[in-house]
């Protein structure tokens, strides 16, 4: 479905107007969920292309026999592409999938998906907070546009637990938003990002208002203060392997000692 969830004729429908007809703040509602893969598609630069890169390195660094999370798997996504990865490589899929995400919706879509391609058996969805998840096991874990939405007092502590629970050379994917450390560069980026979102048929109100429901609900970092929660978490290994505008792609890595 078009994500048009924003639009005049829409918004109302999509239970972001309070009972005072002002905006509430975003959330991960039914609506939401039903227009997922067409709003990711249409507001991410570079999507596809992260999905691919995760694909590829996820070929390398899974382990036979360990887990492979998926953190805020909204509709899996990106669990289908690692699977048809091994598929279309001649490789049985390897490992154990976990997709969790905290929206009952999203995992509903999510789950029909995954049978609709009879590849439903390789997968344990997880309904939980990011915040709650027990990581054991782990070869891989991927953490697409998910760590954003947490308070960032609490984001070492959630990187912490993704550390203790990978393997050693065990990896982290992980993509954010960031904001740039030069405010004239930061605005110029956000202006060209919103340029992006017009180029794929939002209009200005329907930026406008998403920008106002996810002020103070997603909370973007700079790179430099993404790298150092890395590396304080315990990572050896910080890269970045994707960049667009205001969206970056780091793998991080549990070097063995």
């Amino acid at each position: 479905m078009k994500d048009n969830i924003f639009s005049d004729e829409q918004v109302a429908k999509s239970g972001f107007l309070d009972a005072k007809e002002k905006l509430k703040s975003f959330a991960f509602n039914s609506s939401v969920a039903s227009v997922f893969d067409d709003m990711i598609s249409r507001s991410v630069p570079g999507y596809n292309s992260v999905q691919n890169i995760t694909s590829q390195i996820a070929l390398e660094v899974i382990q036979t026999d360990t887990n492979v999370y998926d953190i805020g798997t909204s509709t899996g996504t990106t669990l289908i592409r690692l699977i048809s990865s091994f598929q279309k490589s001649g490789l049985p899929p390897t490992g154990k999938y976990i997709g969790v995400d905290s929206s009952e919706d999203m995992l509903k879509i999510c789950q029909g998906k995954l049978s609709a391609l009879n590849i439903d058996s390789y997968v344990s969805l997880e309904i939980s907070k990011v915040e709650d998840v027990l990581f054991s096991n782990a070869s891989l874990i991927v953490c697409h546009y998910t760590l954003q939405f947490l308070d960032p007092t609490v984001r070492l502590t959630v990187l912490k637990n993704m550390y203790d629970g990978l393997n050693d050379n065990g990896a982290l994917i992980i993509s954010e938003k960031i904001k740039y450390l030069d405010p004239i560069l930061d605005t110029l980026m956000t202006r060209n990002y919103y340029s992006f979102k017009k180029e794929n048929g939002y209009s200005e109100a329907e930026i406008s208002r998403k920008r106002e429901a996810l002020e103070n609900v997603l909370i973007p970092l700079t790179l430099e203060e993404n790298i150092e929660l890395f590396k304080n978490a315990g990572f050896q290994i910080v890269d970045v392997v994707y960049s667009n505008l205001l969206f970056f792609t780091f793998v991080v890595k549990k070097q063995k000692i």
